[in-house]
């Protein structure tokens, strides 16, 4: 607790406003506060100095300072928004194009496809992710065989974990055939 300096009341500490003469407590200002107002104080001196055409000068070149920046921090934000698009517009159509070379992601989308037709409980399938490490390819033309595993229920609705091995055949992103025996 510390006491209000106008009325001397017990007050909590912290406290903006006494609950007694509701009077504002004082605080100390912040570096950043101060900081601003010393910058202030310097301003209003240096506009002292100056006469009143100087000063309607000074002016408007601070507000022609401040319009720049802003239009330089829209350009910037244009720019970003602008390469952004475009560079969504690139990964639209590359991974949209059926010409595509057929890569790992492709692959492993195709054998999760196989396995999920072989499963008791397709809905219940948890898979690894294709980044993780826990998948296996292996490529030769448009020939893949694909290692890993699935998280799902069995037809008791134990959740059982089991490996899967597939040979498939990918010839583009459009198609995909071959089998996976599961384990």
């Amino acid at each position: 607790m510390e006491k209000c300096p106008f009325c001397k009341e017990k007050i909590q500490n912290g406290a903006v406003v006494c609950k007694y003469c509701k009077k504002d407590i004082p605080r100390e200002k912040t570096k950043y506060e101060l900081a601003q107002e010393k910058a202030k104080e310097k301003e209003d001196q240096y506009l002292a100095t100056l006469s009143e055409d100087d000063k309607k000068k000074y002016l408007h070149h601070q507000k022609l300072k401040l319009m720049a920046f802003g239009i330089i921090v829209f350009a910037v934000v244009i720019i970003i928004f602008a390469w952004a698009i475009s560079g969504c517009e690139e990964l639209l159509t590359t991974s949209s194009s059926s010409s595509s070379k057929v890569d790992s992601v492709d692959a492993y989308s195709c054998a999760k496809e196989k396995v999920l037709e072989a499963l008791k409980s397709p809905s219940s399938a948890d898979f690894p992710s294709v980044f993780s490490g826990d998948i296996k390819f292996n490529q030769s033309g448009d020939s893949w065989a694909v290692d890993s595993y699935v998280d799902a229920q069995n037809s008791f609705g134990a959740s059982l974990r089991s490996t899967f091995s597939c040979n498939l055949t990918i010839p583009d992103r459009d198609s995909c055939s071959g089998h996976c025996t599961i384990y």
